[in-house]
């Protein structure tokens, strides 16, 4: 990797650093599932075999003793492997206990004397074993982190035959390859931006003074900051409120892929729209569970988008910026929020706001106390939660040699917001975890229940749409919780929807714009 031994802290590294609270800790903590049992030992090797040939996962952060100035990564002296993998056994090897430990775990903060990253192995899990990995935000951003997580899955024989050297801190190439590979099917907004956008971010990676002039030239970017300013305060519900430092973390049952194509095809959108919208729709069943008003409610999601090329993904560090999508909890009709998420996220596509929040990520690093705290203060105040979406590899992987059955990860909450929503998707299904403040919402699972049926309401939609003469083609019926439950609310014929179209055929029920 090429690292030095004292090397400065990025700006985007140390502004994350920073924004560390008691209550809210900038640490993204991930959940893996093995098929089969693991002895410790054999995982604790892995990780030392695999990891510690990160320089990063070694160093351990120095906080600066002048103003306007970085920290720095130094090794650390004391490196105890003890420290950083765990034996962590539950009482109980259901998903409830292991759900709460994650809870437990997000709310305790990692030794600031060491490199900030733990692993925690359970080694009796629903007949296998369980992962609960926990990086600080400083170490790297999502992208970063499942490539670290990915180096530690089995390898073809050829790349097992040139393990990492530890002690020189060389990784195989053919290792590297062949997690890169992995990350391959991984989309993420990039895709949708200019080329020059990220070439942008790669000059201002390499030229840091670049990034002034960035900002000085772009007329849209200054136009796209003066959005940010004048955005109006997300509306104030149970989500958004004063933080403890207790955490609640949970996750769904597994939504397989091509139901959630089926329901983008019938509604001319893509799966993100349609994940999006069904996330809006579960938000709005628990908000109206609490008997809160949600008619023409609407609360903003911040969404890390990605800056990195998928060849810089071995490159730890953060390299992202963020975007305001709206989520209409306001629109009761599935379809009509399918198409609303929709217009949102074709609107952002048009601006640069994810390589404007970069630059004022970097710039916040040495910002001073007063101006830092006043940018936080301001995103805080105008989004409800953190929202991530990634797509991991489409194949199951392996590790020490059993099948990683399951992938959950959650990013922090900056901005003292009180939830985090994490969408995975690996290996032909989808994941939705919710992270909580136990104090604002202590039953997340109430969410997750939410989600279901509005997936559930939404395959009603296609069943209604699609030819009995295609039944065949189309996947099975989902086995519950998928089927539409019979309290459901019925889906509105889609002729009868708000700016829905009547359709009796697999054509959309509602002409696509210009999808995602």
């Amino acid at each position: 990797m090429g690292e030095t031994s004292h090397r400065a802290a990025t700006g985007v590294d140390a502004a994350w650093l920073r924004m560390d609270e008691p209550g809210n800790l900038m640490v993204i903590n991930a959940v893996m599932v093995l098929d089969g049992p693991v002895p410790f030992e054999r995982y604790r090797d892995l990780i030392v075999s695999r990891l510690l040939s990160l320089p990063r996962l070694r160093q351990r952060i120095v906080k600066p003793l002048l103003p306007f100035t970085l920290p720095t990564w130094e090794p650390d002296p004391q490196f105890d492997i003890r420290y950083h993998v765990r034996l962590t056994p539950l009482e109980h090897d259901d998903r409830a206990s292991l759900q709460e430990l994650a809870g437990i775990l997000m709310s305790q903060p990692l030794d600031p004397q060491r490199p900030l990253w733990q692993f925690h192995f359970v080694p009796d899990y629903e007949n296998g074993s369980a992962v609960i990995a926990r990086f600080h935000h400083c170490i790297g951003d999502g992208l970063a982190m499942l490539y670290v997580l990915l180096s530690m899955t089995d390898t073809p024989p050829a790349a097992h035959e040139q393990e990492a050297d530890v002690s020189t801190g060389q990784r195989s190439g053919t290792v590297l390859d062949f997690v890169t590979r992995s990350l391959s099917p991984v989309v993420s907004y990039t895709r949708s931006l200019e080329e020059n956008v990220v070439r942008e971010v790669r000059e201002i990676a390499s030229r840091p003074a670049r990034a002034v002039d960035i900002t000085r030239d772009l007329s849209v970017g200054a136009g796209a900051l003066g959005k940010i300013i004048l955005m109006s305060a997300d509306p104030k519900t149970a989500f958004k409120g004063p933080l403890s430092s207790s955490k609640r973390a949970v996750w769904a049952d597994p939504v397989p892929i091509p139901l959630l194509k089926d329901i983008a095809r019938v509604t001319g959108s893509k799966i993100n729209d349609v994940v999006l919208a069904a996330v809006a729709g579960a938000l709005r069943r628990y908000l109206v569970s609490r008997d809160q008003r949600v008619e023409k409610v609407t609360v903003r999601a911040v969404v890390p988008v990605n800056l990195r090329p998928i060849e810089d993904a071995s490159e730890l560090g953060n390299r992202f910026g963020l975007v305001f999508v709206p989520l209409p909890l306001g629109i009761e009709d599935p379809l009509d929020r399918i198409f609303a998420v929709r217009n949102h996220t074709e609107d952002i596509k048009r601006t640069p706001e994810a390589l404007l929040t970069f630059q004022i990520l970097r710039m916040l690093g040495a910002t001073p106390s007063p101006g830092f705290d006043a940018v936080v203060r301001l995103f805080g105040m105008r989004s409800t939660a953190v929202m991530t979406n990634v797509i991991g590899p489409r194949e199951p992987l392996k590790m020490a040699g059993t099948t990683l059955k399951q992938v959950m990860f959650w990013v922090p909450c900056a901005g003292r917001l009180g939830m985090g929503v994490s969408i995975f998707s690996y290996a032909g299904n989808l994941w939705l975890g919710i992270a909580t403040d136990a104090r604002l919402v202590p039953d997340p699972e109430r969410i997750i229940e939410g989600f279901h049926a509005e997936i559930a309401q939404m395959m009603d939609l296609v069943v209604q749409v699609t030819p009995e003469k295609e039944a065949g083609a189309r996947p099975p019926q989902p086995a519950a919780p998928w089927q539409p439950a019979a309290a459901s609310p019925p889906l509105a014929p889609a002729g009868q929807a708000e700016g829905g179209q009547g359709s009796t055929s697999t054509e959309p029920v509602s002409k696509p714009q210009s999808g995602l």
